[in-house]
């Protein structure tokens, strides 16, 4: 393991959002986006979501089942227009 691996073991959620959303790529295409939801949907990331009623939109930012990040993406639910 990376001395990065064993920092992002010791972080609390928020730090990892924090992480997650500074380092991410800041523009996602729409096909971009409707191929990462169909990606948390066959390898089973969204029954996960699903059932911790907790989402996240591509970006790392928890976002309502229905509902869009301040960055502007959308929950997988909202892309695959499952709701």
């Amino acid at each position: 393991m990376s001395d990065l691996d064993f920092d992002l073991l010791k972080m609390s959620d928020d730090e990892l959002h924090r992480f997650a959303v500074e380092n991410s790529k800041n523009s996602w295409t729409e096909e971009e986006q409707l191929d990462w939801a169909w990606e948390c949907y066959y390898d089973g990331t969204l029954d996960m979501m699903c059932t911790k009623c907790t989402f996240q939109a591509i970006d790392g930012c928890y976002v309502e089942i229905d509902g869009n990040c301040p960055h502007g993406y959308k929950s997988p639910m909202l892309i695959l227009k499952l709701v």
